[in-house]
């Protein structure tokens, strides 16, 4: 039988719903969300980072999602980074190597003065 005191399930029709989890390029904050479609993860990434019209990459290796059918192979629980569009985003393994790198840029390439010895005139 129908209830008719059901409310209907939110969706766009693109699917079944997943889990998929969204963070800012900075990392700073993260959330999970179901979504069906590109269309409701981006409106829900939207509300959650208060973004307006932002892109959406895969934190593995940065590949920008710039379709339907492209998100509907990805499996569920995927992290997404999303961001204005024109922010930077680096993901995955640049952030592996960027890190590192300018942890040795600072250290060898604009070492500390050496100290100063104060010396008594004879």
């Amino acid at each position: 039988m129908f209830n008719i005191r059901s409310s209907p399930k939110k969706s766009s029709g693109a699917g079944p719903l997943q889990g998929y989890k969204i963070t800012n390029e900075l990392r700073s904050k993260k959330y999970g969300v179901a979504a069906d479609s590109l269309r409701m993860l981006r409106k829900k990434a939207e509300e959650k980072f208060k973004l307006e019209n932002c892109r959406v990459y895969l934190a593995q290796d940065g590949v920008e999602v710039l379709d339907e059918d492209y998100f509907r192979t990805l499996p569920a629980q995927v992290l997404f980074v999303v961001a204005e569009r024109d922010t930077i985003v680096k993901t995955g393994k640049w952030r592996l190597f960027y890190r590192p790198m300018t942890i040795i840029n600072i250290t060898i390439f604009h070492p500390s003065p050496p100290p100063r010895v104060d010396r008594d005139p004879l």
